[in-house]
């Protein structure tokens, strides 16, 4: 039997078919599996930014502070309701104004009412309700009054899903004193003559 014969034997051809074949399947499966990890990260990431555009645009609101939830804030269990990502219209405020502040929080027990989400301003004992927006995501506004204490405040997110699992992670806002405009506009001109 020559090369030429064994080349169009049946047999041949299906055993050569079959061995090409899963060789071909297996780099595939090695590619997505191993390989596709950062092309879908970067989807992903960019589907949630269009998301939060989309959110933000609903809302009225622009978040020009963005921020990912560090690891070890994180629960191992991924099953217990934590929070990924904050964005803020601003981390420093003053007495009488408010802070929004769009949160992605995530559960992959797919069990957390928005009504078991407590934010609440530890240092003034404030609590605020969470309003879902959809995609995981959920919105605050946070309310300093007027008399409110200047400085820090550490704004707590409390985290319980159906199943009992808790979790609280926190940010911390800064408040500072409220001038009144004709108050500036003194000090600025103050400042303006004495400069």
């Amino acid at each position: 039997m020559t090369w030429n014969d064994l080349f169009q034997h049946p047999i041949f051809n299906t055993v050569v078919g079959a061995v090409i074949g899963a060789a071909v399947s297996l780099l595939i499966s090695w590619y997505f599996y191993k390989l596709a990890d950062f092309p879908a990260t970067v989807a992903g990431k960019m589907l949630e930014d269009v998301l939060s555009l989309l959110i933000q645009d609903r809302l009225g609101i622009t978040l020009p502070i963005q921020e990912y939830a560090r690891k070890e804030h994180l629960p191992r269990n991924k099953d217990v309701p934590h929070i990924l990502w904050f964005g803020y219209t601003t981390k420093s405020s003053k007495q009488g104004e408010s802070v929004t502040i769009l949160f992605r929080a995530q559960d992959t027990g797919l069990n957390l009412p928005s009504e078991s989400i407590v934010v609440a301003d530890a240092t003034s004992a404030t609590k605020f309700p969470a309003i879902w927006q959809g995609h995981g995501y959920l919105s605050c506004v946070i309310e300093f009054a007027k008399n409110t204490t200047v400085g820090p405040h550490l704004i707590e997110f409390h985290l319980v899903d159906l199943a009992k699992h808790r979790h609280v992670q926190s940010t911390t806002l800064d408040v500072q004193v409220h001038r009144n405009r004709k108050a500036s506009n003194q000090a600025t001109q103050t400042n303006t003559v004495d400069g």
